[in-house]
């Protein structure tokens, strides 16, 4: 058949997430269900009413990037254990060639406090039409 085409979409979301993911057959990590009445299953419920401008995960949209919190350490508090200077870094973390077990680590490490989470997805272009 004809090669689907898709789109990237970003969605943006407070922590936690609500988004149940899993890996394909392929080693991408897509999303595969909603934890049931969190702001993300709300927002889907929505899209499929009305799939037109709503930027929110759907399912089987796959997970190409997010952003990530991670720890930044000084020299000295990564040498000497002084973690006065510890901050902590908001990075976009590429899911591509990345293992199940890396990217979801990434994923989970953030908490409520290090703010919304944006996820860059794919989406297939005919799964606006049909959810």
């Amino acid at each position: 058949g004809a090669p689907s085409t898709t789109r990237i979409v970003s969605v943006t979301s407070t922590r936690p997430l609500g988004i149940i993911f899993e890996p394909d057959a392929r080693g991408r990590i897509r999303v595969a269900d909603f934890v049931r009445g969190s702001d993300a299953d709300k927002a889907a419920s929505v899209a499929r009413l009305s799939p037109v401008g709503a930027d929110c995960a759907r399912r089987g949209d796959v997970l190409r990037a997010f952003t990530a919190t991670q720890v930044s350490f000084t020299t000295t508090g990564a040498l000497l254990g002084d973690l006065s200077g510890t901050k902590r870094v908001r990075t976009l973390y590429g899911c591509d060639g990345e293992s199940w077990e890396r990217a979801t680590a990434a994923l989970t490490n953030g908490r409520v406090a290090d703010g919304p989470v944006t996820l860059v997805l794919e989406r297939l272009a005919d799964a606006d039409a049909t959810e």
